[in-house]
């Protein structure tokens, strides 16, 4: 099968060509030259300095719509590379915390390597995307370069693009463990504390309408109607705010997570 250019290639597949904003076919081959790059240079890149590297706009960059863009895109390069019988690229792109490609994202990748090398059929992930990686650092990409039209990366974006790898790295890792404490975080609150807590102010708050229910009795009894008023005015949503506390304090939790990472990432 003769080469051809990636946008041609997606174009010959009928994939669609936008998603969003997105032009996909323009995005993939952007994305194709750094990964490239990465390939040459032995480098490894993250998904969120890729994707922003490639010119996917800043809306798409967030941390639930990033896994969608990148699996668009890097599902492109990925058949583009089987079709022509080229190294894979997309293990050169990891995520910040792991240092490693998305294993649900590469499924795939992995089970036809295994399928082809059956030496590897025992090898931990870990080996079998090293060995994919060393393949694509070792493949000539002048070829696929020119067909694609790739523009060279000037040397001071390099330096320009690698000294700032390091400092996004950083900021990704503090997102993705930020939104991972909050995912089990939320996750144990649902399964347990939620529900004891929600046990404990019905509890509470029953146990507030009898003590109060005594003392109005007695208030009522001596006569003093007014302060019985006044009290339960007052005693009645304690009661109510205690029986709902659980909900309340789940509503402020949630709340205080998110206010905290926009005051972390400020």
């Amino acid at each position: 099968m003769k080469l051809v250019s990636i946008e041609e290639f997606l174009e010959q597949r009928g994939d669609k060509r936008n998603y969003g904003t997105i032009d996909v076919y323009k995005t993939a081959a952007s994305t194709m030259n750094y990964l490239i790059f990465c390939a040459e240079n032995k480098k490894r890149i993250t998904y969120k300095v890729l994707m922003a590297s490639a010119g996917v706009p800043e809306e798409y960059l967030t941390y639930h719509q990033l896994g969608r863009v990148s699996n668009r895109i890097l599902d492109s390069i990925y058949n583009y590379c089987n079709a022509f019988n080229l190294p894979q690229l997309v293990v050169l792109c990891v995520g910040a915390v792991s240092g490693l490609p998305s294993e649900e994202g590469v499924s795939d990748l992995i089970a036809e390597y295994k399928a082809t090398h059956p030496a590897m059929n025992t090898a931990s992930f870990k080996d079998i995307v090293a060995q994919i990686s060393r393949e694509a650092e070792a493949y000539s990409w002048a070829t696929v370069k020119k067909v694609n039209g790739l523009p060279a990366i000037p040397k001071n974006a390099n330096i320009s693009l690698y000294s700032n790898v390091s400092r996004k790295v950083v900021e990704e890792i503090e997102d993705e463990v930020r939104e991972n404490t909050r995912t089990e975080l939320r996750k144990s609150f649902a399964s347990h504390g939620f529900r004891e807590m929600k046990n404990t102010g019905r509890i509470m708050a029953i146990l507030m309408l009898a003590f109060g229910g005594a003392i109005a009795i007695d208030t009522v009894y001596n006569g003093k109607v007014m302060e019985f008023s006044i009290a339960w005015l007052l005693w009645i949503p304690m009661c109510l705010l205690t029986w709902n506390a659980a909900n309340i304090i789940e509503m402020l939790k949630v709340d205080f997570f998110d206010r905290s990472k926009l005051h972390k990432d400020a």
